[in-house]
């Protein structure tokens, strides 16, 4: 097999638009709490993921869903078992 020469060689591949994850969701506070209609939160109801609201704006990078989902997950368990010891 030879060289491509890519001013002579085309290539065509289908591409398909999808969407993997939606960049919308639930109003939370600082704490991950829900905040309800009035904007109040939601003692001991938390959001966290691709659930709680979206921190990236229209565009978010691959990969970032997962990662808030990590770190969102880790930082409202902290915030339960706070709330169990208090």
């Amino acid at each position: 097999m030879g060289k491509i020469d890519p001013e002579k060689t085309t290539c065509i591949i289908p591409l398909n638009k999808y969407r993997y994850e939606t960049t919308g969701g639930l109003k939370v506070d600082n704490h991950l709490n829900l905040l309800d209609g009035n904007g109040l939160a939601q003692p001991n109801v938390f959001a966290v993921g691709s659930v709680a609201g979206n921190v990236f704006g229209e565009k978010m990078p691959g990969g970032a869903g997962l990662a808030w989902a990590f770190v969102s997950g880790k930082y409202v368990a902290d915030e339960i078992v706070n709330a169990l010891q208090e």
